[in-house]
């Protein structure tokens, strides 16, 4: 193996861990591995993450007190928005991607985020780059660490730990197969004879995968196919490498670390493998850690299930920071496709009450697809249904779970642009996302509009390629310019939108949000409080609509998106049309 080149400049200085601190991180490794906690693996786990000394606590029979230390000011506020791409989405000759992506966020992006999600760099097999061969190292063909390290100067950078899996190409996995060590314990095995008909999949392939090993044949665990092993996180070793991909990720620069698939990563036989309480514990480890070794970081889970499932990550404010909003979707996508705004409506106005310090990343599209998952129990099977064929209709696919009484539908897999029909209804669509509590994200080709990708499909086999597509950087000009411009016309305003948001308090994601019934067609909420509140509307319907403000105590209203000022409390709206009012008369 070459020799691996770490940066850095960017370690803390060596720290002492307190004795609360380490009482805390013994009491989650006791979750984890009774029985098993001695001051020896409390110390490797701190050391593994790049906290470099103790003082002294042996580690045992501790148990520390719930919830989080206190977290500093500044996580994120209004003018937050990221940008979710792949390091090589645009690419150019003779120039690493990593530096591309660079001047593509300054130049064509214009600015659209202040955070960006660097998709995996990692070598890979497989998956887009989520079967990982070797999370320590840099893709060469996207670049270096210095190149991350250098974008980190630039941008505030989120990384992926692709936590539950590595790829089968992977240095551990061909140990395992060996019988080496230590890969020979480091991915979850299974009887085929055992009963694993609870166990909850996000696919549809065989669950275990046969393997001939110098122990005879062993059958191993592949929740998202044969490519991806599971990691076996009952055995400490497995842990102390994740803690030091975070520790590197950290050290070149990256504050956001997106925990991918982590919903999966605890198995025990008889149960759904989704969700225990040792998948938690693993979180909530990481967060402790995080708040000793660089309390400015973000932890991000991703966990593509029904909302009430997905908001348990955030814990009692002692876990993630942030979680995917993977109920807005579909939801968002129901009204603007159909002009039937009453159930995003009344799910925005269940919606609320996270833990203080955490919020939710709110996304139309991204490079998976949309999920349907998160709409269980929100929409109807038929409700459902329709989105899926819309998504053929756009020219999509669509992907489906395995359940006890059959397969459901998993996501849609389509362009946002080709699904919602163009770049008014693309903008429209944005624009509800934008004016919602929580912290934005934009995916690349949604900021583009870029059509489905049908020859990626068919080049590379799986459906997710549809919005996957890569380009050389001067085809990115003339899809831009392609239509008369009005993909370009679309970025411009959507990076216009964000930037009236960035100039407004009450975009800040703790501000408080309220839905508002306004009838056929027309979605609209409430934020902020005490005269410095935004009434956000935005017309559905195909004809112009008057929206009654006289309720929402709103006197002269002036509307922050076209500046225009209002007289009255009836406010017209032409089709696709959005207002952000503020009160004229506040202080």
């Amino acid at each position: 193996m070459p020799a691996r080149c770490w940066p850095t400049s960017r370690r803390s200085a060596s720290q002492v861990v307190p004795r609360l601190l380490n009482e805390r991180i013994a009491r989650h490794l006791h979750v984890l591995y009774p029985g098993r906690v001695d001051a020896v693996l409390v110390e490797a786990v701190q050391r593994a993450i790049g906290l470099d000394g103790t003082d002294g606590t042996d580690g045992t029979d501790l148990v520390a007190p719930r919830g989080r230390p206190v977290e500093p000011p500044g996580r994120w506020d209004e003018r937050t928005t990221v940008l979710i791409s792949y390091a090589d989405t645009v690419h150019e000759s003779q120039r690493p991607p990593l530096h591309t992506l660079h001047d593509v966020l300054a130049n064509e992006g214009m600015g659209a985020a202040s955070v960006v999600h660097v998709l995996p760099f990692y070598p890979w097999s497989s998956d887009d780059g989520f079967a990982v061969i070797d999370h320590h190292e840099v893709d060469a063909r996207l670049g270096s660490w210095s190149d991350v390290a250098g974008l980190a100067d630039e941008s505030t950078v989120m990384a992926d730990v692709v936590i539950n899996h590595r790829s089968a190409a992977s240095r551990e996995f061909d140990q395992f197969v060996r019988g080496e060590l230590p890969g020979r314990d480091w991915f979850v095995t299974a009887d085929p004879s055992a009963d694993l008909s609870s166990v909850v999949r996000p696919r549809t392939h065989d669950l275990l995968r046969a393997v001939d090993t110098p122990a005879g044949r062993r059958h191993v665990w592949c929740t998202f196919g044969p490519d991806q092993p599971d990691l076996d996180f009952t055995n400490p070793d497995v842990l102390l490498d994740t803690l030091k991909v975070i520790d590197q990720l950290l050290v070149a620069g990256v504050r956001w670390l997106r925990l991918d698939a982590v919903a999966y990563v605890w198995k025990e036989i008889g149960s759904p493998c989704v969700h225990l309480a040792q998948t938690h514990e693993i979180v909530k480890l990481i967060v402790t850690l995080l708040s000793a070794r660089e309390p400015a970081a973000v932890v991000l889970t991703e966990t593509n299930v029904p909302h009430e499932e997905n908001v348990s990550y955030l814990g009692d404010g002692d876990e993630a920071h942030l979680i995917y909003n993977f109920s807005l979707p579909p939801l968002l996508l129901h009204a603007v496709l159909t002009g039937d705004t009453g159930p995003l409506t009344e799910w925005v106005g269940s919606t609320g009450g996270l833990p203080a310090g955490t919020t939710t990343l709110n996304f139309l599209a991204s490079h998976d697809g949309i999920g349907l998952r998160p709409a269980e129990g929100i929409l109807t099977e038929s409700q459902v249904a329709g989105l899926v064929e819309r998504a053929h209709l756009a020219g999509g696919l669509h992907s489906e779970y395995a359940r006890p009484d059959g397969p459901r539908p998993y996501e849609l897999n389509v362009s946002l642009y080709d699904l919602v029909g163009g770049a008014a209804q693309c903008l429209a669509a944005h624009a509800i996302m934008l004016s919602l509590s929580g912290v934005p994200a934009f995916y690349v080709h949604s900021l583009f509009g870029t059509p489905n990708d049908h020859d990626g499909v068919a080049r590379r086999g799986h459906n997710r390629a549809i919005n996957r597509r890569k380009f050389a950087r001067d085809e990115l000009g003339r899809l831009l310019a392609a239509d008369g411009g009005e993909r370009a016309a679309m970025l411009t305003e959507l990076v216009r939108l964000r930037r009236i948001r960035a100039a407004h308090p009450a975009f800040h994601p703790a501000s408080p949000q309220a839905g508002l019934a306004l009838g056929v067609g027309l979605f609209g909420v409430t934020r902020g409080v005490d005269g410095r509140g935004v009434t956000c509307v935005t017309n559905l319907r195909p004809d112009p609509a008057v929206i009654d403000l006289s309720h929402h105590h709103i006197a002269e209203p002036t509307d922050l998106v076209s500046g225009q000022r209002f007289e009255s409390t009836g406010v017209a709206l032409e089709p696709l049309q959005s207002v952000w009012l503020s009160d004229s008369t506040a202080s």
